[in-house]
């Protein structure tokens, strides 16, 4: 009989191999919709943020399970997706997450990572799930955040630097057009608020099918005056940018 830590392992592994099937099958077909359809963003295509106006935290089903061994998200690897229903309505506040609260306490009060709480959190979790965010050990979580100091100093001094890893900031879009953190990319935010930069960023990987249906609205606009004054108020919104450029030119 398999050992829970056995047990979990085998999980992340099977895990990892259906993520990376989907990752190079679905995104082909997620990349031909956006190609199809004007509406549709393209699949990895990140877009830029206040980092201020990410004020809420929801839509937990994007979690990346290579790292903290929690739900699988097709969206995650094969590229954004769209999702109807209530789901952006269930959220709250990033002010009330550790990871904000600990960032906080470090880079605005001085205090330690050790006694801001954050790494009896991590330890909490990993001795639920058998790992989280890469750690096992209170030595795992000390290296960790060695390299949280890091990339605040970086950041901090160098500005905030984007990759072409799909490991972004994440977010989701709700059916008004809320930016709404997602879990990826915790300490990348906060710090990001903490320093007061006025733009970042971030994955888009679930859009409300509400607001799917706005951009094709705009999409399908042949110029400002076209469109209902109710959509007018949106054309500034950083996820628009692809679609009808010139009718948010003229805006």
């Amino acid at each position: 009989m398999y050992t829970g830590t056995l047990k979990n392992e085998v999980l992340r592994i099977g895990t990892a191999i259906v993520a990376i099937a989907a990752m190079y099958s679905l995104r082909y077909v997620r990349l031909g919709v956006s190609l199809w359809k004007d509406h549709y963003p393209h699949p990895y295509r990140t877009i830029d943020v206040d980092p201020s106006e990410i004020e809420y935290y929801g839509g937990q089903f994007t979690n990346n399970p290579f790292r903290y061994g929690g739900t699988f998200s097709v969206a995650y690897y094969a590229g954004a997706t769209v999702r109807g229903g209530r789901w952006d309505n269930a959220k709250k506040s990033v002010t009330d997450l550790p990871k904000y609260t600990a960032v906080v306490d470090r880079y605005e009060k001085g205090i330690p990572w050790d006694e801001t709480g954050i790494y009896d959190r991590i330890l909490e979790l990993a001795e639920r799930g058998g790992s989280y965010d890469g750690c096992t050990t209170r030595a795992d979580v000390s290296r960790r955040y060695k390299e949280i100091d890091e990339l605040y100093t970086s950041i901090e001094g160098d500005g905030y630097s984007e990759d072409d890893s799909l490991d972004q900031v994440c977010v989701n879009i709700g059916r008004d057009g809320e930016i709404i953190f997602n879990g990826n990319g915790n300490h990348r935010l906060f710090i990001a608020k903490v320093l007061s930069l006025n733009e970042i960023p971030v994955r888009v990987l679930v859009r409300h099918e509400e607001w799917m249906n706005r951009r094709k609205e705009i999409a399908d606009s042949s110029s400002v005056q076209a469109l209902p004054e109710s959509t007018r108020d949106y054309l500034d919104h950083p996820d628009l940018t692809d679609i009808a450029p010139e009718i948010t030119a003229d805006h």
